[in-house]
């Protein structure tokens, strides 16, 4: 860590006061963070909030990349810390922190360093040209329970020649670009680089590299159309004013977070199955995060994918949406169920981008589509992130019989009634 910036938190913690990111109800981070383009190591520094409503049995334990050299963790309200491997993701570290009793909030500061892996298959990247972060190289600690959301800010020691992308705003302060979060999130991932490339189109951006320049005018139209009709649809209360997509010929999955978009150009080649990708990843802004490690984790991307397949209809037309609802089959073909009460894993990807919107579709036939779409609209401005909870809204919007037979079909993988 630079020397002269070793005052770095205290300045950025009384920025975050000021600007009103530091939350009493989720973790909240003011982090410091600068590069060795050369070797693709980070050196960080962080102070992390955390209010007593996310802390069970007065501990918390977090996440972190394993190969990273950890130099201190220190807080007043600390009352022990231990590390070592994670068995759930062998990759990472599992940093365990006791507090103290009898306190609203803890305060905890770590310093640490490390390489960032940019050979591992997903996507991540330190160099000279660019830099992309995401939630695979665990370079900032997240929560073990993959559940609890964090907000704050991230002060990078960069030049002005670099522009940098992330969720939320980004602000220069001479030699830093300070990062503001927009909403809540798991993780903490943006993208910095060098090139200038960049299609703008009604508030929605693409950034791309040169590898990617046609695909990257498509898109933005796709983009822009996709923003405007879900922010009509879903926007009410929580509109999308804009949002940029970062789109790279590079490895590892796509993903949203609120405003930011990080797409694999691989994923997108073949329309419309990559425009569809496009608005998926947008839909997110409006799905609750909940637990992406839990067996209700297909509803958000179920939901995503099916709306994302309704706004490329609406812009291509039939045959468009026939092939994305085939590719659903072709993925479902097999797979026993989407959800039951009684099943603690995962869902699988088949589930998620497969039987589970066929499902929505099997609700559809029943319950009609007036009825329907006020049942998507519903999701998509609440907090549900359970399936028991979306069976209760389910209920409110037809009655218990109807929500009893989803239920049911949910329990399947017969897409028969």
């Amino acid at each position: 860590m630079n020397n002269a910036y070793l005052g770095a938190n205290a300045t950025a913690i009384a920025l975050a006061l000021a600007s009103g990111v530091l939350y009493a109800q989720e973790p909240a981070y003011v982090t410091d963070v600068s590069f060795n383009h050369t070797t693709s190591q980070v050196d960080v520094e962080l102070s992390l909030t955390i209010p007593k409503e996310v802390i069970e049995n007065n501990q918390i334990t977090l996440f972190l990349n394993g190969s990273f050299d950890v130099a201190s963790v220190e807080g007043e309200t600390l009352s022990s810390h231990s590390s070592g491997a994670s068995a759930q993701i062998p990759p990472w570290n599992e940093h365990v922190l006791e507090f103290k009793s009898g306190y609203d909030t803890h305060r905890v500061n770590f310093t640490y360093s490390g390489e960032i892996n940019v050979e591992d298959g997903h996507g991540n990247e330190v160099s000279g040209e660019r830099i992309h972060l995401t939630i695979d190289s665990a370079w900032h600690p997240i929560f073990a329970n993959l559940a609890t959301p964090m907000q704050g800010t991230v002060s990078i020691q960069l030049d002005d020649s670099w522009r940098v992308y992330a969720p939320g705003s980004t602000s220069r302060e001479e030699s830093r670009v300070v990062l503001e979060s927009a909403s809540p999130q798991l993780d903490v991932a943006f993208f910095a680089t060098q090139n200038d490339n960049v299609l703008e189109e009604n508030g929605f951006s693409v950034i791309y590299d040169d590898a990617n320049t046609q695909l990257a005018s498509e898109l933005s139209s796709v983009g822009a159309t996709c923003l405007a009709s879900l922010n009509e649809k879903f926007g009410q209360n929580k509109p999308l004013d804009s949002a940029s997509l970062v789109l790279l010929q590079r490895q590892g999955p796509s993903f949203a977070r609120a405003n930011f978009l990080s797409i694999n150009s691989n994923n997108v080649q073949r329309p419309p199955f990559g425009y569809q990708l496009v608005c998926h990843e947008l839909a997110h802004n409006w799905t609750a995060i909940g637990n992406v490690m839990s067996h209700d984790y297909w509803i958000p991307e179920s939901f995503a994918e099916l709306i994302g397949a309704r706004e490329i209809q609406s812009q291509f037309g039939d045959d468009a949406y026939q092939s994305l609802k085939q590719s659903w089959q072709e993925r479902a073909d097999g797979t026993e169920f989407v959800w039951r009460e009684d099943v603690q894993q995962r869902a699988s990807h088949r589930v998620n981008y497969g039987l589970g919107p066929l499902k929505l579709l099997q609700l559809e036939d029943r319950v009609g589509a007036q009825t329907f779409d006020q049942f998507i609209a519903n999701y998509m401005t609440s907090d549900i992130t359970e399936t028991t909870d979306l069976l209760d809204l389910l209920t409110s919007l037809t009655n218990s019989e109807t929500a009893a037979w989803f239920e049911d079909q949910l329990a399947t993988g017969d897409l028969n009634e």
